[in-house]
């Protein structure tokens, strides 16, 4: 049996601000499932989206770096 998820539970969301999937903080719950959440990057608050969309936060600084200097103009 899965354990039930509370307000402030961490979970992966996708977050349009940010434009990756990030972690989470559940501010409501409607019938046992997440209805909206926080971002912990940015602060935004938003409808739960399943963790749809976007791409994954990288989590390797080398891919972080990568990502930086391909930002970079010449």
């Amino acid at each position: 049996m899965a354990e039930e998820l509370r307000l402030g539970d961490i979970i992966d969301d996708h977050c349009s601000k940010c434009g990756m999937v990030t972690n989470h903080s559940v501010v409501s719950i409607v019938d046992g499932t997440a209805a909206r959440t926080q971002c912990r990057t940015c602060g935004d608050e938003h409808k739960y989206r399943k963790a749809k969309g976007g791409r994954k936060k990288s989590s390797s600084k080398a891919d972080l770096f990568a990502e930086v200097l391909s930002k970079i103009d010449s």
